[in-house]
Formats: C-alpha cells, structure tokens, sequence
C-alpha cells in the first residue's frame, strides 16, 4: 500500500512540477484506487500541494516565468473563494462533491481538447497554400544552375 501511495505521490509531483495541476491527478488517484472519500482525497491533495508548489514556484521564478505584479489580484481573489469554496464543499456529502468534482475534470478536458482542435485546425488552414522555403530554395538553385550550362 504504502508503494502505491508513493508511486502516486510521484507522478502527482511530476504533473505539478510541469504546471498541469497534480491534484488532478493525484484526487482520482486516491478516490478510486484507494477507496478514499472525496473529502479526504481533497485534505490530502492541499497538504501535498503546499510542499510541490514551493519547489514548482521556486524553479519558475528562477527561470523568469512569474509576474508578480499580475499574481496579487489572483491570490486576493482566490484567497476569499477559497474560504466559500471550502465552506461548499464541507456542506455536501462526499458522493455529490465527488459528481462535481468529475463535472470539473470533464469541462477541463473538454476544454483542453476544443483549443488543441482548434488551434490544429488553424494551424493547417493556415499552412495549405504556403510554398514550403526549403524546396523554393532547391527550386531556385536548379534553375540558376540551367541558366548556367
């Protein structure tokens, strides 16, 4: 069990480190392979979340990517949610937190997919007709090189 929970605790870190949410991964993971309640799943995913966003934090502000500027409106905002967002989720019982839950993880992934789609699609409209520069190159060479024989 407690490999298991370390495995878990593993490609969490590694989802959170890369900025994906690890407890996106990591509350399933305890709710269905563990046989958690969804509050607890939840309890645990924060406490784990402290010591992962630090490191994540850390390494992203070394590498230039935080504007801090832009991060206070967000913690303000977020902060106060969070206290009526802790008070909702303690007012459900675990079985209608979870359907939430996965309602979430569901618009997430719907979501994710339509831009990838999207932006797929753009990308292709947008390359249909282009000459590629590598064979005008080659093309333009050719010919200087008719023109000279």
């Amino acid at each position: 069990m407690e490999l298991l929970l370390f495995i878990t605790g593993v490609i969490a870190g590694i989802f959170a480190g890369m900025g994906m949410g690890g407890g996106t991964l990591l509350i399933p993971m305890l709710t269905l392979f563990f046989a958690m309640g969804q509050k607890s799943a939840q309890a645990i995913n924060l406490v784990a979340f402290l010591p992962m966003a630090l490191v994540a934090l850390y390494i992203h502000n070394k590498n230039g990517l935080v504007q801090f500027k832009r991060v206070w409106v967000i913690i303000v905002f977020a902060l106060a949610f969070t206290i009526l967002g802790s008070v909702l989720a303690n007012s459900l019982d675990d079985a209608r937190l979870s359907g939430y839950f996965g309602l979430f993880i569901m618009g997430l992934g719907i979501y994710q997919l339509t831009t990838i789609i999207i932006k797929w699609r753009k990308n292709k409209s947008s390359n249909t007709g282009q000459v590629n520069p590598q064979s005008e190159n080659q093309n333009t060479e050719n010919q200087t090189r008719v023109a000279e024989h």
